[in-house]
């Protein structure tokens, strides 16, 4: 679908206006955060959450602006609604500049897409690439490590690429997170040292109301075989169950798992009808 309209700093225009300055040094050195946000039927998931991690990752990395959560807010229905789409992925641009005056929002609709639902069922293959992001708490423009390893992931028939630190422990996906089984507990690796998603937070919100027990843990590359199930999150593809992890083939049991996300499908139901 071809959407007609973007926004830029909360004012509508078409989208044959969009465009960004090759001067401008600050979009090309990647000084700027985003976040991708998912529309389906109607509903917009969790546009408070996304609103709240775009500041959060702005102020992160020193990025001032004058858009504040409810603005954000306000311009992204606009553009839904200017664009009468129901289902549509949105993406926004927070840009610096000199000064927090001359920040720039852009927010463009996308076609959505979505895993093939034959990996949510028997499970995808991930690759692993030795790399620490310089602010993992921040969703930021500077993107280049991450597009590389997806690349590769992807060449190799794999769905992500899964970042290694420097102690061989698993940290997250290029574009998701990633957390693991044992029994009844969801382990996560430490929230300080990754870039917590969204969907990762209602998973574990999810889980812990469930009777599941959560923790924080190092999740080393060695111990994989050591869990019932890994799987990985993401705003557009919820739960994708991992199979395999390198030449490594994954061999636990999914029963805690497929009731995981049979509660979180059902929750996302529920948060569409509110």
């Amino acid at each position: 679908m071809q959407y007609e309209y973007f926004s830029l700093n909360g004012q509508l225009r078409p989208i044959e206006n969009a465009n960004i300055s090759i001067f401008n040094l600050e979009y090309s050195y990647g000084f700027g955060v985003y976040e991708t946000i998912r529309v389906s039927k109607g509903t917009i998931y969790f546009l408070d959450d996304h609103c709240s991690r775009l500041i959060n990752s702005a102020s992160v990395i020193g990025l001032d602006h004058n858009f504040d959560h409810e603005f954000i807010k306000q311009s992204v229905h606009k553009l839904i609604e200017k664009n009468e789409t129901q289902t549509t992925n949105i993406k926004i641009l927070l840009i610096g500049g000199d000064t927090k005056n001359s920040a720039s929002m852009y927010i463009t609709c996308l076609n959505p897409l979505f895993p093939d639902r034959k990996i949510i069922h028997s499970g995808a293959h991930a690759i692993t690439k030795k790399y620490e992001r310089i602010f993992p708490q921040a969703k930021t423009l500077n993107m280049l490590p991450s597009y590389l390893a997806y690349r590769e992931a992807k060449a190799m028939g794999a769905f992500d690429a899964l970042f290694i630190d420097n102690q061989e422990n698993i940290m997250e996906g290029s574009r998701t997170n990633i957390l693991a089984l044992r029994g009844n507990d969801l382990v996560s690796p430490i929230e300080s040292k990754i870039l917590p998603g969204v969907m990762r937070s209602k998973v574990i919100k999810v889980a812990k109301s469930n009777g599941y027990e959560y923790s924080e843990s190092n999740i080393p590359l060695k111990s994989i075989g050591e869990y019932d199930a890994l799987f990985l999150t993401s705003a557009t593809s919820k739960i994708i169950p991992l199979k395999s992890l390198d030449d490594v083939q994954l061999k636990g049991s999914w029963d805690n798992l497929n009731r995981l996300m049979s509660l979180l499908n059902d929750y996302l139901k529920d948060y569409s009808k509110t």
